[in-house]
């Protein structure tokens, strides 16, 4: 899946899950605050997809694996929900919460396509429970 794909179901994600109030409290709380819809927007555009070397602003993005890996090959570390769960753990901010459930929907949506894993079974089955783990911890 390419980055504006990616970009694309995250805001389509963002707006049903405001519109539904789906979120966690923490993070619904947050979006009854004008500015503090405006900010999760951009970071839902920026995270969702994309890349950093891309000079148009459709394809610019600070997806999880940007430009850190050769094509159809992802590093575990960076492309797993380990960072923002962590993240969450010491920062619990609704914008770290809203930045961090972005993050993992991307991994969860690469998740579908084994065979871009660079490593085995058991590298795949890892980056799974980080992401049944990110997103176990916000909701709880």
């Amino acid at each position: 899946m390419n980055g504006r794909m990616h970009k694309l179901l995250g805001v389509i994600l963002f707006l049903i899950f405001y519109y539904l109030k789906l979120f966690p409290a923490i993070v619904n709380d947050y979006l009854l605050n004008p500015w503090g819809l405006i900010f999760a927007f951009i970071i839902v555009f920026f995270i969702s997809g994309g890349r950093l070397k891309s000079r148009s602003f459709w394809d610019f993005g600070l997806s999880p694996d940007n430009d850190y890996h050769k094509k159809m090959q992802r590093d575990w570390l960076m492309h797993s929900a380990i960072i923002p769960t962590i993240l969450f753990v010491l920062l619990s901010h609704p914008l770290i919460g809203i930045l961090g459930f972005f993050y993992t929907f991307h991994v969860a949506l690469d998740l579908l396509n084994t065979h871009s894993w660079d490593g085995n079974k058991y590298t795949y089955i890892a980056v799974f429970i980080t992401v049944i783990l990110f997103y176990v911890l916000i909701y709880s």
